[in-house]
């Protein structure tokens, strides 16, 4: 792979990484925050293709931006490739009842055992007394 090829993946890299912590309402501080990286590596990292990328980088990027593991290596190696943003864990204070309702919804779908007792054990909370 030529000098050239690397810097346009690192490039691609870097745009599919800020598209999907814009997507999520981030900013580059919440990354670099979330990822327990320093924001001025991250902001290198990011804007100048050239600079070494460890693969120490990689996982605190990946973190902070809440990508599947292992994504930003698929990207580098694959050009079709796009990355996953994590699903977020249910937040008992703050998570919505749609998001709830969708997380159950898709428990179900994957483990309809489970998802029977799950059913059971909500109708036993909150039965009718």
């Amino acid at each position: 792979m030529s000098a050239n090829e690397r810097i346009e993946d690192r490039l691609r890299m870097s745009r599919l990484v800020k598209e999907a912590y814009v997507e999520q309402g981030m900013q580059l501080k919440d990354v670099a925050l979330q990822g327990d990286i320093p924001q001025s590596t991250l902001r290198r990292v990011l804007n100048k293709p050239d600079t070494p990328l460890t693969a120490l980088q990689r996982q605190r990027i990946e973190k902070g931006a809440n990508l599947v593991s292992g994504d930003l290596d698929r990207i580098l190696t694959d050009p079709n490739f796009r990355p996953r943003i994590k699903d977020r864990p249910l937040d008992a204070f703050k998570s919505p009842a749609e998001d709830v309702i969708e997380f159950l919804t898709k428990y179900v779908a994957a483990q309809p055992q489970e998802g029977q007792k799950v059913r059971a054990a909500v109708d036993v909370i909150w039965a009718d007394g």
